[in-house]
């Protein structure tokens, strides 16, 4: 008989080796892309963008979901607020990316980024509905 908890952490290991795969970016490869003159600057970009941006930790250090990114290495302006909402709800960041790039059924197998370009007030309803039940202490 197999372990529900053990099921449990290896689906969610697929699921990051999947998203990983996706596409992430380290402090020097989004420094690059923005042109900064350091990953020092860098850094403190992304600091100041507060929970508008995913970061997730890695044993080389920080990483980036590249969806997150315009080509210039800037935050999708459509993007970025949502991100806010669903971290700032207590949400973790693999939890975030996963939600947002994949198929989901509050939006009826739609993906919300990817919804957020069409159809902004749709995708909005969506995270708010989505973070309203994943709040933590509220």
């Amino acid at each position: 008989m197999t372990d529900p908890t053990e099921k449990w952490r290896q689906a969610f290991r697929d699921l990051q080796a999947r998203l990983l795969e996706s596409g992430v970016l380290d402090l020097e490869t989004l420094r690059s892309q923005r042109r900064d003159p350091n990953t020092a600057a860098t850094a403190d970009w992304a600091r100041t963008q507060g929970s508008a941006v995913l970061v997730l930790a890695d044993a080389a250090g920080p990483v980036y979901p590249t969806f997150q990114f315009t080509d210039t290495g800037d935050l999708r302006p459509e993007l970025a607020p949502h991100v806010a909402v669903l971290q700032d709800a207590g949400l973790s960041p693999w939890l975030v990316w996963a939600w947002l790039t994949e198929p989901v059924a509050l939006l009826s197998g739609d993906v919300p980024e990817q919804i957020m370009v069409t159809n902004p007030r749709r995708a909005g309803r969506a995270v708010r509905r989505y973070a309203d039940r994943y709040r933590v202490g509220g």
